[in-house]
């Protein structure tokens, strides 16, 4: 199940957020809408900073998570 989800990131690596989100149990990360050119980016490398609003994250089918547990789970990234 792909879904997108409204939340904020600003100047995160990929690797941290991919790695953040499965260790919460949340899904995979896959993709984000890029800040400054409104495009879809999937898969970037893995060093690459990026600020969002929208993060693509695959997940559970029977239990994806909410938008709030995605939040807090970027927002405890350090």
């Amino acid at each position: 199940l792909y879904m997108r989800y409204d939340v904020s990131i600003k100047q995160l690596s990929w690797k941290d957020i991919v790695c953040q989100l499965i260790r919460q149990d949340l899904g995979t990360a896959v993709a984000y809408i890029n800040h400054e050119t409104g495009l879809c980016e999937t898969n970037p490398h893995a060093n690459t900073l990026i600020s969002t609003e929208s993060l693509f994250v695959m997940a559970n089918d029977d239990k994806p998570p909410t938008r709030q547990a995605i939040q807090q789970a970027i927002s405890a990234i350090h």
